[in-house]
């Protein structure tokens, strides 16, 4: 999934809004000072495509202090298509939930069918946590980590249930497979680095 943009209104403390963030092309992390709203920035875009089902908290917790609703709206590349996804929630308690591929309405009778939908579009919750949405103390850890240790968070970040060594070498052996077969039709593949 590559990020474009998100706009946001009535989250956290975004404020009333809308307020949009473009992302750079080719950015990896965000940075910044303490209590500038970068978690709140990566929460907004998890709510947005997960629902209440991503947060720690009730919904209603998430609206900005006097404000009676909020709404994420995500734009983002899967696989090449533009798709917008647009989240909307009420103090009433009604949720709105949109989905455009290419600029084309996607329509679906239920919340719960839409949302199966992104789904669909992005990956499952789990994945997310632990590969693109990375929490403040995992950032941490690999930051102040070895080499060999960081190797290790990452795994553990996309569920690699292996070491990092055990599942290299397994790529590396799975490569020479492939390399052997290529070989067999005349090709040559390139040699697998350490």
């Amino acid at each position: 999934m590559k990020p474009l943009s998100v706009e946001i209104s009535g989250f956290r403390a975004w404020g009333k809004g809308p307020t949009t963030v473009s992302f750079p092309e080719g950015v990896i992390a965000l940075t910044g000072d303490n209590e500038v709203g970068k978690t709140s920035l990566i929460e907004s875009i998890m709510w947005c495509l997960y629902g209440a089902a991503a947060m720690r908290e009730k919904q209603e917790g998430l609206i900005h202090e006097g404000l009676r609703d909020m709404s994420v709206v995500y734009e983002f590349a899967a696989s090449g298509p533009l798709i917008k996804v647009t989240r909307r929630y009420t103090l009433a308690g009604k949720t709105t939930l949109t989905l455009e591929i290419l600029g084309v309405d996607v329509t679906a009778a239920t919340i719960k069918e839409m949302s199966a939908l992104i789904e669909g579009l992005v990956g499952p919750y789990e994945v997310a946590s632990r590969s693109w949405y990375s929490p403040q103390e995992r950032g941490k850890l690999f930051f102040e980590a070895n080499p060999a240790e960081r190797r290790d968070v990452f795994g553990q970040a996309l569920a690699i249930p292996e070491s990092w060594a055990t599942w290299h070498n397994k790529a590396k052996a799975q490569l020479a497979k492939y390399q052997r077969t290529a070989e067999t039709d005349g090709l040559r593949l390139q040699d697998f680095g350490e």
